[in-house]
């Protein structure tokens, strides 16, 4: 079975040296390398614990050659928007080597709906190197387009399909990313019950708007309980803040914090920027 450690680092790693270290909300770190093409497959990036990250061998699932669901949310750099449009079909051509395994993906929006704050992607992968390829040679990545940083957890997928199979609840409502943020500290407590507490919400009163929904868990054989990530179609922005927020987790003061984005279905069939 394969072992597992933690490397606490007193700074984050970036791609480039940046003085700043309050990145934004949830995000992690990339490797630090000299070409993303050539990805440092020495590591893995597990999950930041403060302004540390958590860096551990292979876990045995990847040994085991089993895929694993990651999620990635990719923030917009102000101002690229006509870049993003330029490289629409480049970004689209790199996503048609992940069809197979894509469950969801998709940009955000401002709450106007017009301006483009980032992408979500959740696939199935091999493995922390494969998940580290897909988010950094990214066409939008390395151009510049996403900021550097992205957010990116291990998922599990607890409704067992992917977002095209989703039937549609009521005609005209908005869809919505909803990620919830575990504060440091509460791993015990969220470990115990995560899957219950994703089947609460898929059983609860807006379960059938539910287009994917799941837990965020560290990049290792724990799988320890960082948070939820749901995709969904709700009335409206305040009864997609409230899903979380009034939730069992929230009660029980697990979120360090809670992001809702304006969100639509991605890909080729769409004529939105992704």
């Amino acid at each position: 079975m394969a072992s597992t450690f933690g490397l606490r680092l007193p700074c984050r790693l970036r791609h480039r040296a940046d003085p700043k270290v309050d990145p934004p909300s949830g995000g992690i770190a990339g490797p630090a390398r000299p070409d993303i093409r050539e990805p440092d497959r020495r590591l893995r990036v597990d999950r930041q614990v403060g302004r540390s990250l958590v860096l551990c061998v292979p876990t045995t699932a990847s040994l085991m050659g089993v895929d694993m669901e990651y999620l990635f949310y990719c923030r917009d750099k102000p101002g690229t928007r006509a870049l993003r449009d330029e490289l629409l079909e480049a970004h689209w051509s790199f996503m048609d080597g992940y069809a197979e395994g894509m469950i969801a993906r998709g940009p955000t929006f401002a709450p106007d709906g017009e301006t483009v704050t980032g992408s979500v992607h959740i696939v199935d992968l091999p493995d922390a190197d494969a998940a580290r390829v897909f988010a950094f040679d990214e066409p939008n990545h390395r151009a510049g387009v996403y900021e550097e940083e992205v957010l990116i957890r291990r998922w599990r997928n607890m409704l067992g399909r992917k977002m095209w199979d989703f039937e549609g609840g009521s005609e005209g409502h908005p869809r919505f990313l909803i990620l919830g943020h575990g504060k440091a500290g509460t791993t015990a407590t969220g470990d115990r019950s995560h899957d219950e507490r994703s089947r609460l919400l898929i059983d609860g009163d807006h379960g059938e708007n539910l287009i994917a929904c799941g837990p965020l868990l560290s990049d290792d054989d724990t799988e320890e309980w960082l948070g939820t990530a749901i995709l969904a179609e709700l009335p409206d922005r305040t009864a997609a803040e409230r899903l979380l927020a009034q939730g069992p987790d929230a009660r029980a003061d697990l979120y360090e914090s809670i992001e809702v984005h304006d969100w639509c279905f991605g890909g080729r069939a769409r004529a939105e920027a992704e």
